[in-house]
């Protein structure tokens, strides 16, 4: 049984780990829905690595983006990701994660996702580069473990840009999924309506208006099989850290940047303040094996989860401490498996989680 641990920087001196420090394979799928994997809670898509991954953590049940001052609703989010502070604060001279994780002695590689992406927050990683698809960034990856295994602790972001549209997949995926088979979401409607200020995105122009079950229902299939596809490359990457003989001590990180709408209120994009379109997110997140897939209530954010996992060896850049809402207890990683969604809103109760809780 994996031993599971709630972090977002998972720096070893905050795990309570001695040498050698964990292995970090952070995964950040884009446009993943807060239902986009089969474990959690969708019945048509099949994701059995990434679903192994969620059966070893917790949901957070409870988790929203910020929003967004952007329809790429994934640049502030991507950004959070690297700076631990909201979209509305200025950085000043706070490190990002790329800089954070070099001072700690991890090699390190983004492979990914370069468009709509913070990307002069990401130059700082040893090797910063995109495969263009998820095969092509899973073989940039397990390159990397190849060349660096057994050299210092690696931090791996997997950045891939599936399943956000077109829904790329290799065309022997689609035909998984059957238009006619998958049901449409219980709250879709042909129209909006009423005109929200974001009708004329770009997200909400992949699909002619009035929405139809088959055009929604054939997007939801494109959808389904890029997840699948995107799953097969993660199981890839997982396998070569086995055979490097490095999975026992790494730590997985499974993530989205935002939710989507898909036939929804009329809505197909992201752009929204309806509770299942870009604003809610899925989290899953380890923390004490006796939690292990189980909901969590708690309201958290990508700016909280930083501070709450610094510690005296590194120390938490000024003027990102009071975010923090938890402590770690110390473990041993043996394979360590973890579920993270986008960023969310904080709320009250920062210190609901706590070591030994």
């Amino acid at each position: 049984m994996k031993r599971i641990l709630f972090a977002m920087f998972f720096f070893p001196s905050v795990l309570g780990w001695a040498a050698p420090p964990p292995h970090i394979l952070f995964i950040l799928a884009d446009d993943l829905r807060p239902d986009g994997l089969h474990a959690l809670g969708n019945a048509v898509v099949r994701t059995p690595h990434l679903d192994r991954v969620v059966e070893n953590g917790f949901v957070f049940r409870h988790a929203y983006t910020l929003g967004s001052n952007s329809g790429a609703v994934c640049m502030p989010s991507r950004t959070m990701i690297q700076t631990g502070i909201s979209y509305l604060r200025a950085r000043g001279n706070t490190p990002t994660l790329a800089q954070t994780i070099k001072a700690a002695g991890y090699a390190s590689i983004h492979s990914g996702k370069f468009s709509n992406n913070p990307n002069a927050l990401d130059v700082d990683f040893d090797q910063h580069v995109d495969g263009k698809t998820a095969e092509g960034n899973a073989n940039n990856i397990i390159a990397f473990i190849k060349k660096h295994a057994g050299t210092k602790p690696l931090f791996l972001y997997f950045a891939p840009h599936e399943p956000h549209d077109p829904q790329y997949a290799p065309d022997s995926y689609y035909p998984m999924y059957k238009p006619a088979d998958i049901p449409l979401p219980p709250n879709f409607l042909p129209l909006h309506p009423f005109d929200n200020g974001e009708m004329n995105v770009r997200d909400e122009k992949t699909l002619p208006w009035p929405r139809t079950r088959e055009n929604v229902t054939g997007k939801l299939a494109r959808y389904y099989a890029s997840i699948s596809y995107l799953d097969d490359q993660a199981g890839r990457i997982l396998e070569a850290l086995q055979q490097a003989g490095l999975f026992d001590n790494t730590l997985i990180i499974v993530a989205g940047d935002n939710g989507l709408s898909l036939g929804e209120h009329g809505l197909l994009g992201k752009q929204n303040l309806y509770e299942f379109g870009g604003m809610h997110v899925p989290r899953c997140s380890p923390v004490q094996t006796s939690r292990k897939g189980r909901p969590m209530r708690l309201r958290i954010s990508w700016t909280s989860i930083r501070p709450s996992a610094s510690s005296s060896a590194f120390p938490c850049p000024r003027g990102l401490t009071e975010g923090a809402f938890c402590r770690f207890s110390p473990a041993k990683p043996t394979g360590s498996a973890i579920m993270l969604s986008p960023p969310t809103k904080m709320s009250s109760g920062r210190f609901a989680i706590n070591a030994g809780s």
